[in-house]
């Protein structure tokens, strides 16, 4: 059976990023708002980036798990933003830099058509999918009612009513450290183009709020009808419609490529000596496995459901941890941050065995690192995670103890600086001598680097190209998948959702080999 899908005008001036900046203990809030309680708005973000003058904020709204919605400007033009690595986003938190779920922006896709302000959306990918918080969803086509200004029977001033919501300044200037939101009437829909238009609202955002939304109610439901990118912090402002025909509509629909399956890794999970792919079906939270059969091509071998309840999880490692013989699942619980180790029983069904925890960070979890992958990389015969710190961006050794209890930290056993603009393809012997590397994407460029392992616990600086234009791609594992002793890359095209198998050669260097395609519907 091949690889497939399982289930068949306001005068306001643009608000510049640069035009905000904070210090750590600082947050930014509606003009005449109210404080968000915790658990309002799960699903607003908290957008920041860092630039020449500081960290700059702008607001979005997660709309898919792997997707935030927010204003083109808060990214370009800012010629002082240097990369995707100055920019992260934090979404599920009513207070600045506290709770909710952080995540790095490996893409950010601008609005092409963003011309002087206008058609001003953007879209962010983020490092991780988030799946224990629902997105906000996009207006219906039938919902222009809730947001064309008149109100019943279009009489003059008998406007239409939404929510502004953001980390955008109060009144008076001051800073406060809570989410806020107000209620604003929305005035007659302003059209500058034949798919372009505005809708503007009588009060609420200020600097900080460009990209945050303009929620409409449908039946009880917040629903998303526009994109701030203007403000007059206290007289009114401007919304990017986001409605059906409209062409910032059609610029998300277009770019935001639905992704049902996250991969959490590629090994021999059964032990019949070809290597699987374990993966999780964001709809329902099943974790399936893909048995290969060792080839470039589709697997005729049939999906299993090995798990269920897997969403609001990040995976870690697919790996022998505790050395029995078995591999064993390694994931992060994404409402508390620990790791938890998941043994398994080499086989094509649900393991028995019970899962425990692997390690808390002394209390302070794991929220706010990403899985770079795993390897036995100090070489003493017990397996290790690679984690990047999201917030320093460098890359550290969960070093393992090769059992069925709490590993450590090894402090201060720093293995890469400045990784926050990287997304990994995975950590194993890629140039096959002996010692474990570390593949990333250069977000920024689109290139594939090799970083070749020293086996000792220095800092790695030495780099290899070994390939480019791989933007727009989730890494599925490095494995010697095809079994010809080379280590190979297994990726997903997002935007066809077809999986690839591009085979090594075990060289610092491009593969001369052609990639072939080994799944669709993914």
């Amino acid at each position: 059976m091949r690889f497939h899908r399982l289930f068949a005008a306001t005068t306001a001036a643009v608000l510049a990023v640069a035009g905000v900046t904070l210090t750590s203990s600082e947050a930014h809030a509606v003009v005449g708002g109210y404080p968000a309680a915790a658990g309002d708005f799960p699903y607003v973000a908290q957008v920041s980036v860092r630039n020449s003058n500081g960290t700059g904020l702008c607001t979005g709204t997660l709309i898919h798990p792997s997707w935030v919605l927010t204003a083109t400007h808060c990214f370009v033009p800012n010629p002082a933003l240097q990369s995707t690595g100055d920019t992260w986003v934090r979404v599920g938190n009513t207070r600045y830099e506290q709770g909710g779920q952080l995540r790095r922006v490996s893409r950010v896709v601008v609005n092409p058509s963003y011309v002087s302000g206008f058609n001003d959306v953007a879209l962010w990918q983020l490092s991780e999918p988030i799946t224990n918080i629902t997105p906000a969803r996009l207006v219906n086509s039938n919902e222009w009612p809730l947001f064309d200004g008149p109100g019943p029977g279009g009489i003059a001033g008998a406007w239409d009513q939404g929510t502004v919501t953001g980390w955008g300044r109060l009144a008076d200037g001051t800073l406060p450290s809570n989410l806020q939101y107000t209620y604003a009437f929305i005035q007659n829909t302003i059209t500058d183009a034949p798919d372009v238009k505005r809708l503007p609202v009588d009060k609420g955002p200020c600097q900080g709020d460009s990209g945050g939304p303009l929620l409409v109610s449908s039946n009880n439901t917040p629903v998303i009808a526009g994109v701030l990118k203007a403000a007059g912090c206290g007289s009114g402002g401007s919304y990017s419609s986001v409605a059906v025909g409209t062409q910032a509509r059609s610029f998300i629909d277009a770019n935001k490529a639905p992704m049902y399956y996250t991969p959490f890794g590629a090994t021999d999970w059964d032990n019949d000596g070809h290597q699987d792919i374990i993966t999780r079906y964001d709809t329902t939270g099943d974790l399936f496995l893909y048995p290969g059969q060792s080839k470039r091509g589709y697997s005729t071998a049939t999906p299993v459901k090995i798990g269920n309840g897997w969403n609001g999880t990040t995976f870690f490692a697919a790996v022998d941890w505790d050395r029995d013989g078995y591999k064993d699942i390694v994931e992060r619980n994404d409402t508390t941050g620990v790791l938890w180790l998941y043994p398994g029983q080499a086989k094509r069904g649900y393991s028995t065995a019970t899962p425990i925890v692997l390690n808390d960070n002394n209390g302070l979890g794991f929220l706010n690192y990403s899985p770079i992958g795993t390897s036995d990389w100090d070489r003493d015969g017990k397996v290790d995670i690679l984690l990047r710190d999201n917030t320093s961006g460098r890359v550290w050794a969960l070093y393992g103890n090769g059992a069925r209890t709490k590993s450590t930290i090894v402090p201060g056993t720093l293995l890469l600086e400045g990784a926050n603009k990287f997304t990994p393809a995975g950590v194993a012997d890629y140039d096959r001598d002996g010692k474990a590397d570390i593949v990333v994407r250069d977000n920024d460029s689109g290139d594939l680097f090799l970083y070749p392992g020293n086996g000792t616990l220095n800092t790695l600086t030495t780099r290899y190209k070994i390939g480019n234009g791989w933007t727009g791609v989730t890494f599925f594992g490095l494995t010697d998948w095809d079994r010809d002793g080379h280590v190979d890359i297994v990726e997903r095209n997002d935007a066809t959702r077809d999986l690839w198998l591009y085979p090594g050669q075990s060289v610092r260097g491009y593969s001369q080999i052609q990639p072939v395609k080994i799944g669709n519907g993914w």
